[in-house]
Order: C-alpha cells, then structure tokens, then sequence
C-alpha cells in the first residue's frame, strides 16, 4: 500500500466518523428575546415541548438553542413579568428578535397602580419603643416615648 492510499483512507473515515457530530449541531437556532420596548431580557427561559433541553437568555438576550430531535420543535419561550410565547420552529439559523408583552401584574406596575410592597399610607414617625429604651440609660433627658414626652 501506498503512502497515498493510506492518508486517503485516513480522510475518508475521519470524515465519516465525525459526520454524526456535523448532523447534530445543524439542529440549531439562535436568536434574542427583547420586551415591548425594545430591551433585551435577561434569564429567559427557552425550552422545547417534550423534551428536557432548555436555555436561558444572556445578559444581551442572546440564546443558542441545540438539540438531537430533528426539526419541527415547538419551543416555549418565558420570563417573570413577561406572558408565556409558544413557536414553532421548521428550520434552523438564527430568528428575528422575539419580543414579550408584559403581564398584568407588571403593566399595573409600570402605569403606577401596583407596587412591589405595600405602600405606608402614613409613615410611622416614631415607632413604639420597648419600656426599657424609653430613657436614657444613667441621665435624665426625656425621651420620646408612646406618644408623648415623659
């Protein structure tokens, strides 16, 4: 055998042993997941129905999305704060930005109806103090305490 005929050999099985690796990573898509306003949304979470494989948006929105099942994918797109979206994917390479709409609860918020925590109608000036803080440990100063000076 030749030198020739050896390495051709050489090529032609590493081509075929790696030509399962090839099929595989064209089972791509990427993208980015924007809100209404056009921001990029961080951890979202994309995942296809009926399997396990799920990725999270980075920090630009980005996401690369793999996978062994052959196309035809539905795949879920959420985030909190953001209405759950659902594609379908027939092909692979990269998607025009996707964007989510707010929820109710985070549309409440930003028109200003809604708060995060429950706003003090009249903030407390001074709060009750336990019996022991209400004078000066060793002097004679009044202090504030329970309504009233002492």
């Amino acid at each position: 055998m030749s030198k020739s005929f050896v390495m051709r050999m050489t090529v032609v099985l590493l081509i075929l042993c790696l030509s399962p690796i090839l099929v595989v990573s064209q089972n791509t898509i990427s993208g980015e997941v924007i809100d209404e306003l056009g921001l990029p949304i961080y951890a979202a979470a994309i995942s296809i129905v009926g399997t396990e494989t799920t990725v999270y948006t980075n920090f630009e929105g980005e996401f690369t999305l793999n996978s062994d099942k052959k196309f035809h994918w539905k795949i879920n797109i959420s985030s909190k704060g953001y209405e759950e979206e659902a594609f379908f994917v027939l092909d692979g390479g990269k998607t025009e930005p996707i964007v989510l709409q707010y929820d109710a609860a985070m549309r409440k918020m930003i028109e200003g109806k809604a708060y995060l925590r429950k706003p003090w109608t009249t903030p407390p000036l001074f709060p009750s103090l336990p019996l022991e803080l209400t004078y000066h440990y060793n002097t004679q100063l009044p202090l504030l305490a329970r309504g009233g000076f002492e």
